[in-house]
């Protein structure tokens, strides 16, 4: 349906048509989503094709078009580029992380300029379709936009919670050669469940490198260092940390994780330690240090306090680990 669904948009694109005509066709045709029980399958019926703006973007047309792969909410964004000049397509992308029988709706959008090649980036953030959860998953995307066509650069899956219906769940920018996303990230434990999260990628040629800041919160930190591959681990930490990285990953993967303390503790920097335990009695003593968001980085993870900290009451408030940091 994809297929033909592109290959009839193409013909109204060349011919100029608007929108608003396109959409006229298409509910004429019976392809727009008929009024039934939400349960029912829509597959085979599409929502109206819309039209998106990125702000430096002045040569391609962006339509968008949601097509149904199921019942309910289960909606999957097709996003087709046009030159403006000629009508012709130039390239399309869907999500393409977790693999193709996930419906994924588009949030954020952002496409840099052309570069000596005449290559541009397209930095995307996605929704997975789901009606029942706010938890549904999220995907970050990098492709890259060439002559020939679109090319994947990057594509992963995050956890992170819906945004209020206001905002993007993912957002994304492009600058230069560098995309970020920011979202509604876990934490991994269950008193504050998301805080806000960012992820940045810097484009080299083939290879797609993640930049700091990991996080812009030590909670998020937190997170995301747990989350690390090793070769990536070993850049955001003391050896002393990078070398039990792989073992602390695995006692808390798939766990959730309770607060026992928030201390500052003296240095110059000062040391940050977060006590949280898991299912198991056992003390996790999580030690970074980082001013900045930039500056964050984990020097090392224990099982014992140190005594003469700054101990900060969690239960009033947990804002000295969820504020955001400056970069």
């Amino acid at each position: 349906m994809q297929e033909e669904m592109l290959r009839w948009l193409d013909a109204r694109v060349k011919a100029g048509e608007p929108v608003a005509r396109i959409n006229a066709k298409l509910k004429a045709a019976g392809l727009l989503t008929p009024d039934e029980d939400g349960y029912t399958s829509h597959s085979g019926y599409v929502e109206e094709i819309a039209e998106r703006q990125v702000p430096r973007v002045h040569d391609l047309r962006i339509l968008v078009i949601p097509i149904y792969k199921g019942s309910g909410c289960y909606l999957d964004d097709t996003v087709v580029l046009y030159g403006k000049a000629t009508g012709a397509r130039v390239g399309w992308i869907n999500a393409e992380s977790m693999g193709s029988e996930f419906a994924r709706s588009l949030n954020g959008l952002d496409i840099g300029n052309r570069n000596a090649n005449g290559s541009r980036l397209i930095a995307s953030g996605w929704n997975t379709s789901n009606c029942s959860s706010n938890w549904n998953g999220k995907v970050i995307q990098i492709d890259r936009l060439k002559l020939a066509g679109v090319e994947n650069l990057l594509s992963k899956g995050v956890d992170a919670k819906d945004a209020d219906s206001r905002y993007e769940s993912v957002s994304a920018s492009i600058q230069l050669n560098t995309a970020t996303f920011h979202y509604n990230g876990a934490t991994g434990e269950g008193a504050m469940l998301s805080a806000l999260s960012i992820a940045r990628y810097r484009v080299e040629g083939d290879r797609v490198v993640r930049e700091a800041p990991l996080a812009i919160n030590r909670v998020g930190f937190l997170h995301e260092w747990l989350m690390l591959d090793e070769a990536d681990a070993v850049r955001w930490s003391a050896s002393e940390a990078a070398g039990v990285h792989a073992v602390v990953a695995k006692a808390f993967a798939h766990n959730v994780f309770g607060w026992q303390r928030i201390a500052k503790c003296p240095g110059d920097p000062p040391v940050w330690e977060i006590s949280v335990t898991l299912d198991d009695p056992r003390l996790y003593v999580f030690r970074m240090n980082g001013e900045r968001a930039t500056e964050l980085r984990m020097l090392g993870v224990t099982s014992k306090e140190t005594s003469g900290c700054q101990v900060i009451d969690w239960q009033k408030s947990l804002e000295s680990v969820a504020r955001e940091l400056p970069w």
